[in-house]
């Protein structure tokens, strides 16, 4: 991190003592100043940034930098520092690079709140004058809401093109985030439920963060990250609302409880809220439904490439790769199998390191085991279940369980890429991070999703209870199963 200038040491102390950051041309070299750590990290540590190896993120890294560099000397306010970044992160096409600032900004909505679902309707509303709750919205400022969402929402998304993505962030459309480079609509059109339209002026208001987290809350119904297993009918239900350590303890009780989960009917596989994690949870479920030697055929049949991780060489890679291989000692012990790929990783690393070179390729090695006795009797049907939210390890869980031949259930997925392992850093001005990648996962396509359910669910996906009912009554109750 390069040292702060004084104008600038000096800008940062008028932000952190005042309740309104200063408007300031100072302001426009904090920004530029920021990019360029941001851009000199992924450069030196995102495995993409190889010259050759991938034309479209290089174009991302040095055209995005451009363009961004050009707004940077617009800004004016925070507001504008934040929004820049933001823009350049969201250039790269994967959301796991990202900035996100520290410091929050004054946010406005109009009354109420609108999302995107089969079309853009009102979720919840304090405005008993305006629009409210199912109301159908049909334009602003005489534009459509899906122009008018790609106006003010795409420049800051990392792939427009994803539905999944589109839903997420709909919530976002008629809130103003204080974004200089975009303009909040003035008037809109609705449809009430007697299929009426009506003109409405928006009111624009402050709301704190934590009611916009409230309404945004009802608007995306995200489930929560729950991890749990349990019987549901005559088959079970695997709740797996995250693949981080939350998710080790029902992994475990899946493995001891292997012969009565085989024993049912069925069991549902729920991905609900799945953000990612570590993929190799999942595995270990797939390996007590389909048993492992059908599960590591089907790995390697819908494997893209090598079975090998390739990390881009840097001193901050390495240092990553240090505190994996202390941290999971610790956790899972010396002998876990992902403990000794870790060792062996930051030892290419290392060597390559020494050499100069720009990236290592460590194959996985196949864990020597005893014979297993794989379960007897007929796989029980799985049914897997995802919704927008499936993202990074979600989506390998997704690509390993419908190869093995699970019916695929609920919501599309998100998109990921094949770059793995996010590290981030705080920028110069202390006021933002940064994330980069540093890794390839070799055995992946450069695109993995979005992935369209066979049955699709149009529910909310935040009540247990109906997700419930509905794979009762529309998966298990189909004349075939």
């Amino acid at each position: 991190m390069r040292p702060r200038t004084p104008a600038l040491a000096c800008l940062i102390g008028i932000v952190f003592a005042s309740p309104a950051p200063a408007q300031t041309e100072l302001w426009a070299q904090m920004t530029a100043e920021d990019l360029a750590s941001a851009k000199a990290l992924i450069s030196a540590n995102h495995p993409a940034a190889v010259p050759g190896y991938d034309s479209e993120f290089e174009t991302a890294l040095n055209g995005g930098y451009s363009s961004a560099m050009q707004l940077a000397a617009q800004v004016r306010s925070y507001d504008g520092y934040r929004a820049v970044l933001q823009r350049y992160a969201a250039g790269f096409g994967d959301r796991h690079i990202s900035s996100k600032a520290v410091l929050e900004i004054p946010q406005r909505w109009p009354g109420f709140m609108v999302a995107l679902g089969e079309d853009w309707r009102v979720t919840s509303s304090i405005d008993k004058d305006g629009p409210q709750p199912g109301s159908q919205l049909i334009g602003c400022d005489g534009v459509a809401p899906l122009e008018l969402a790609e106006r003010r929402l795409r420049p800051t998304m990392s792939n427009w093109n994803i539905a999944a993505q589109r839903k997420r962030f709909s919530w976002r459309l008629l809130v103003d985030e204080a974004d200089p480079f975009v303009t909040v609509p003035k008037r809109c059109t609705f449809s009430s439920d007697a299929r009426e339209r009506f003109d409405h002026v928006l009111n624009w208001r402050s709301i704190s963060p934590s009611e916009l987290n409230a309404q945004t809350r009802v608007a995306v119904a995200r489930p929560k990250p729950d991890v749990s297993l349990s019987a549901f009918e005559d088959g079970w239900w695997i709740r797996l609302g995250t693949l981080v350590d939350d998710a080790r303890p029902v992994v475990e009780e899946v493995v001891r409880r292997s012969a009565e989960l085989r024993g049912g009917r069925f069991v549902v596989v729920d991905l609900r809220g799945n953000g990612g994690g570590a993929s190799i949870y999942s595995e270990r479920i797939a390996e007590v439904l389909y048993g492992e030697q059908r599960t590591a055929t089907v790995l390697k049949k819908i494997a893209a490439g090598p079975d090998a991780t390739t990390w881009r060489v840097s001193p901050g890679n390495l240092e990553t790769l240090e505190q994996y291989v202390s941290r999971f000692s610790r956790e899972l012990g010396p002998d876990d199998r992902l403990v000794h790929e870790m060792k062996r990783s930051q030892a290419a690393v290392a060597e390559a390191l020494r050499d100069a070179a720009a990236v290592a390729t460590v194959p996985h090695q196949v864990a020597v085991k005893k014979k297993q006795h794989e379960a007897r009797g007929p796989t029980p049907l799985v049914i897997l279940f995802t919704d927008r939210f499936c993202f990074s390890s979600c989506l390998m869980a997704t690509d390993l369980f419908r190869a093995l031949g699970a019916l695929h259930v609920g919501e599309e997925t998100d998109q990921n890429t094949h770059y793995t392992e996010v590290r981030s850093i705080t920028l110069p001005s202390g006021l933002s991070t940064f994330a980069t990648l540093q890794a390839i996962d070799r055995s992946h396509a450069l695109r993995i999703g979005p992935f369209t359910p066979t049955i699709v669910y149009s529910g909310r996906l935040d009540e247990d209870a109906a997700v419930r009912a509905w794979v009762s009554e529309r998966v298990l109750a189909r004349p075939k199963l």
